[in-house]
């Protein structure tokens, strides 16, 4: 073997050692600081649009993360200079204010998985009454749903608010019987048969609906979502 290919050989290894740390050490600094500018967590447009405005001004975000946060994980939004302001852990997420200019640091988090606008929606019901026929029901036959008994069959009902006869009344549900398997509670752990409940004999005490008065019998039927 020639010195040459001595030194050629010698070489090659302490290459391929050098090439390691250096890829180590580079995985190691993405690992800490999160994903880099070609891994950005998704975002909706209104927040693609805020990064190419950045400025001073806070956003109110989504932010979906892999799993709940622990403290140290919340503290890096106040190294931003922002806040969780509200916990969603149906949906797995937070709320969280950030300043426009810092948004993109954000999504470089590697628990951060989708980020989204936190932005104010209405509800415009301008054509259900008229599309189900329910204002000629009201105006023609008077109907209120008084003396009815409606059974919703659901994920249950919460009781109180609009489900009241009003005031400082009892509830209108009269009578409650558990389907599902997770738990023997008829009370309503997710949200939709209250909502279902509140459309079919809202009283209006807490909304600008029509004044209903049908008793509900309770079934929930849905498992509590996961």
């Amino acid at each position: 073997m020639s010195n040459k290919e001595k030194i050629r050989g010698q070489l090659i290894p302490i290459a391929g050692i050098r090439i390691t740390v250096a890829l180590t050490s580079l995985l190691g600094v993405t690992s800490a600081f999160g994903r880099t500018n070609h891994e950005l967590a998704g975002t909706d447009d209104f927040v693609r649009q805020a990064i190419q405005r950045p400025g001073n001004a806070p956003l109110h975000l989504i932010v979906r993360t892999s799993h709940v946060l622990s403290t140290k994980e919340e503290a890096q939004f106040a190294r931003l200079g922002g806040y969780v302001y509200r916990h969603l852990p149906i949906i797995d997420a937070d709320a969280v204010s950030v300043p426009a200019r810092r948004v993109k640091e954000l999504l470089k988090y590697s628990f951060v998985e989708h980020v989204s606008s936190d932005v104010e929606v209405r509800k415009s019901d301008a054509y259900t009454v008229g599309a189900s026929g329910a204002s000629t029901a009201w105006q023609q036959y008077g109907t209120s749903g008084k003396g009815i008994g409606v059974a919703i069959v659901d994920s249950g009902i919460r009781t109180g608010g609009d489900l009241g006869t009003g005031g400082l009344f009892p509830s209108r549900i009269v009578g409650s019987m558990n389907f599902a398997l997770d738990s023997l509670t008829t009370d309503d752990l997710c949200g939709h048969g209250t909502h279902v409940a509140g459309i079919v004999g809202g009283s209006g005490s807490l909304s600008t609906g029509e004044r209903l008065f049908a008793n509900l019998l309770r079934h929930r039927s849905a498992d509590e979502p996961d």
